[in-house]
């Protein structure tokens, strides 16, 4: 499946749909992992749909960096709510975020997620999985 090559001519973004992310999700082999962790908030509505694909517990991460727009709002990714992932023994985390421009968000989360064995998913952008590497401009994305 193609994504669309043409922009949406109200936002100038390329649209993304549901099938299109689904149909991705389908062709990955994914490693055995015991949750996944969404960035939020843009990696909630991913991370969501890669629990449910994998049937994974689904936990979030609120931390913060850009506006809706893609511009930093602050120097450094911030942690918005401190979770407490104290409970949770060595274990195999898929750490999801909607884009990742320089990685610093997912660096912000491996921080605090020390000791875990981490993968990085982005649907776009810098990650250990990138679910659409050829998207290189703004997308608009169905959940918004």
């Amino acid at each position: 499946m193609e994504i669309l090559s043409q922009t949406d001519s109200s936002s100038n973004k390329v649209p993304i749909s549901f099938l299109e992310i689904t149909e991705r999700l389908k062709k990955l082999a994914f490693e055995e992992y015991d949750y996944v962790i969404a960035i939020g908030s843009g990696g909630i509505m991913p991370g969501s749909l890669i629990a449910f694909h994998l049937n994974l517990p689904l936990l979030i991460l609120k931390i913060n960096y850009r506006d809706d727009n893609n511009h930093p709002l602050y120097d450094h990714p911030q942690l918005l709510e401190n979770p407490d992932f104290q409970w949770m023994s060595t274990k195999k985390i898929l750490l999801v975020d909607d884009v990742s421009v320089t990685g610093n968000t997912f660096k912000k989360g491996i921080s605090m997620l020390s000791g875990h064995d981490i993968t990085t998913l982005a649907l776009k952008g810098k990650a250990d999985i990138t679910i659409f590497p050829e998207v290189k401009t703004c997308v608009k994305w169905p959940w918004k």
